[in-house]
């Protein structure tokens, strides 16, 4: 069986219908996915006979890039959901309001089967519609928010309103909207934040910090530091320095049409990302393993340099790679729109106090518009080819 997302009742019903104990194993999927239904059944097919019942097939792209279907078990999705509530503070009567697609794990877990389990009311939200969406934030009591940093600018646009009655917004899928802050707390005044760190075979959660006292303050934790792991899941880092995890509550294995691969029931499942443990015993996470390299021997992670931009600069920009006249590997920071070179000196003043100067840009250059990316990956050749260029400031100069 195949259900692709939608934000009717009708939807809502056949999930919660095929949900319940004992009912075939279906396919959850985006409303426009990459793959024809004949592919989805194929890979329902070939699911082992013990798990045609009681599991969800939900897409990821994993740190591949393409499609896959991972397998997920219905008790153990409950089980993490309630975990997550706990360490939320979710009670009965909170409202789930659904800003994204259920087909997200994120949103599917943290959200819907949470609300499924603990009897909770929910509702859709779209920020498409900007008067509905502000209607039903202002009028649910205790209403829980599952957000990623990419919906705040439309949070933004609403204006100079506020939604006391919101009691959780919890993050997930890119790192921590910590250049909005403000927004947010203006926002959300009575609300609690958490910035919740996972991937797609954690389904979905690994580590929850919560992040209230910084985001009321305004102030920024230490970048890339994962909060408190949920009960029962453990950490560690490669020899080649990607984290990987063990929990009760990942998926179960990947399926396409050729076949089910599971995971190893006391194997350890990658990420897909870098992290280290500082000498307090704290995670931190350095990004995907394909955004850290070396500069000069030093180790340079492209996610610590984003959160750092982010802290002063809430427009578009883009980090590429490039390398400096010696030919030593560095990066290029692209500012999209308004960036000046008082903008410049702002993000280097920033760099200045949380970076050593090998991992400063080695320019930074301001451009009318970015140019679209796809699959998270920047178009370098269009980067490098895109009018009106204005180097704001050269390392190298």
């Amino acid at each position: 069986m195949i259900l692709h997302d939608q934000t009717t009742p009708d939807f809502l019903h056949d999930l919660s219908r095929m949900w319940q104990p004992g009912t075939p194993s279906f396919a959850l999927l985006p409303h426009r996915f990459d793959q024809d239904s004949a592919w989805i059944e194929a890979c329902v097919q070939a699911l082992p006979e013990t798990l045609r019942t009681d599991h969800v097939l939900l897409a990821t792209s994993g740190s591949t890039g393409a499609p896959k279907l991972l397998v997920a078990s219905r008790l153990r999705a409950e089980a993490i959901a309630v975990e997550i509530g706990q360490m939320q503070g979710v009670a009965p009567g909170d409202t789930a309001i659904m800003t994204l697609p259920l087909s997200y794990c994120f949103s599917f877990v943290n959200q819907w089967v949470l609300a499924q389990k603990q009897s909770l009311n929910r509702i859709f939200a779209r920020l498409s519609d900007p008067d509905h969406f502000a209607k039903v934030l202002g009028e649910r009591e205790r209403g829980l928010l599952c957000l990623v940093a990419a919906q705040v600018p439309l949070l933004s646009a609403l204006g100079e309103v506020s939604f006391p009655k919101i009691k959780t917004v919890a993050f997930a899928g890119s790192p921590f909207p910590w250049a909005q802050s403000h927004t947010l707390a203006r926002l959300f005044p009575n609300a609690r934040f958490f910035d919740n760190y996972g991937c797609a075979e954690a389904m979905p959660r690994l580590t929850i910090a919560d992040v209230t006292a910084h985001v009321q303050a305004d102030t920024t934790p230490p970048l890339g530091q994962l909060g408190t792991p949920l009960t029962g899941i453990t950490l560690r880092s490669s020899d080649s320095g990607e984290l990987q995890f063990q929990s009760p509550y990942a998926a179960l294995g990947s399926v396409a049409p050729e076949g089910y691969t599971p995971f190893a029931p006391d194997g350890w499942i990658a990420t897909g990302d870098r992290a280290e443990q500082d000498s307090s015993g704290h995670w931190q996470l350095l990004g995907r393993t394909s955004e850290v390299f070396k500069r000069h021997g030093e180790k340079i992670s492209l996610l610590r340099l984003r959160e750092t931009i982010e802290t002063v600069w809430d427009q578009e920009f883009v980090l590429a790679p490039a390398k400096d006249r010696s030919g030593e590997p560095g990066v290029q920071l692209f500012l999209a729109g308004s960036a000046d070179r008082a903008a410049a000196r702002t993000i280097l003043h920033r760099f200045r106090a949380a970076h050593p100067r090998a991992h400063w840009p080695l320019q930074i250059i301001r451009v009318d518009k970015l140019p679209r990316l796809s699959n998270s990956k920047i178009d370098l050749l269009a980067l490098e080819t895109l009018p009106d260029q204005e180097i704001l400031w050269d390392q190298r100069v």
